[in-house]
């Protein structure tokens, strides 16, 4: 976790395997929630969840210096 590249020159060693595979079913479990959620938010509506809720922030927010604003927030949810 402090040194992410040694972690990936000793990949068995350091765990480093066993994290991205581990890590790696969520995330896709995360991101296709969020593609769905993507393609059935309503902007005007009330949020379902916190997904809804980030989503209907970075629609809404014109401010460049705000964690929601743009292509930033977007990549976050990657």
């Amino acid at each position: 976790m402090f040194y992410p590249e040694l972690a990936q020159m000793f990949p068995n060693l350091s765990g480093w395997n066993y994290l991205v595979e581990t890590v790696a079913p969520r995330r896709q479990l995360v991101r296709k929630a969020i593609e769905e959620h993507q393609r059935t938010v309503q902007y005007d509506g009330h949020p379902r969840d916190f997904i809804d809720t980030y989503l209907q922030n970075i629609e809404n927010t014109d401010d460049p210096n705000s964690s929601f604003h743009g292509e930033a927030a977007s990549k976050k949810l990657s």
